[in-house]
């Protein structure tokens, strides 16, 4: 059994499952599903070589789902399709879950990895596991991050309430981070909720003036991003202004 064999497997015991649910994938293990305003996904990774254990084959694997909202606007955005619709990876997704075994595996250390031991009798637990948590866990997951404010609401949590309600769940940086501010401030400014916005900016400008004077350079350039934010503010109130007129 080797990472061509498993990919093959997964493809077509598992990812296939999701085409009903309205996702295509057709590079390698990763899925995609396009929704207004965001693009779901579900990725699988093999395990880093380093990471093997002296009874798993390298082909041992993890697998996590997430979203990416179109409206933030990206420094790297991802790649395209033929039809010009984004393919982002895992790592770019602004809100993602980390799949765990549901029951005991090999200590609760391993819980994100699904091992495909040596004599690989491992194999039909794996990917039956696989299926039932994407077509449970992920599916009902999906259906609770259904709009853009429904992401909004997660990403205004504290770190400690998103541990309390789902601590598998992540999204870019921490509650109180620089990236984490500007990233709601863009999505509030989507949703037309520009005081709240407006605060972002502000708590993103607190957070700035608190980094050590050592960085000035990233200082400086978290200040531009900053300002060009609050220019995509001003032209949002402007249209609000003028849609009362």
């Amino acid at each position: 059994m080797d990472r061509a064999a498993i990919t093959k497997i997964l493809r077509q015991d598992v990812l296939t499952e999701l085409r009903p649910l309205g996702f295509k994938n057709s590079q390698r293990l990763t899925a995609w599903r396009y929704r207004p305003r965001m693009v779901d996904l579900v990725q699988i990774n093999f395990i880093h070589k380093y990471s093997v254990r002296r009874n798993w084959l390298d082909c041992s694997y993890g697998f996590a789902w997430g979203i990416y909202l179109t409206d933030v606007p990206e420094a790297s955005p991802p790649r395209t399709d033929s039809k010009c619709r984004p393919r982002p990876r895992l790592d770019q997704a602004h809100l993602a879950r980390s799949a765990r075994h549901e029951g005991e595996w090999d200590g609760t250390i391993f819980a994100e990895t699904f091992a495909i031991t040596e004599d690989v009798s491992s194999t039909v637990q794996c990917v039956s596991e696989t299926k039932n948590i994407l077509l449970t866990q992920a599916r009902e997951w999906f259906q609770c991050y259904s709009s853009v404010a429904a992401v909004i609401l997660a990403l205004k949590r504290t770190d400690s309430e998103q541990r309390a309600i789902d601590p598998y769940t992540y999204g870019p940086g921490s509650a109180k981070s620089y990236h984490r501010r500007c990233f709601l401030a863009h999505l509030l400014i989507s949703e037309n909720r520009l005081d709240e916005a407006a605060e972002q900016i502000e708590r993103a400008y607190s957070t700035v003036a608190d980094w050590p004077i050592s960085s000035m350079e990233s200082k400086n350039r978290m200040v531009d991003e900053l300002a060009a934010i609050e220019r995509l503010l001003d032209v949002a109130r402007g249209r609000k202004l003028g849609s009362r007129a």
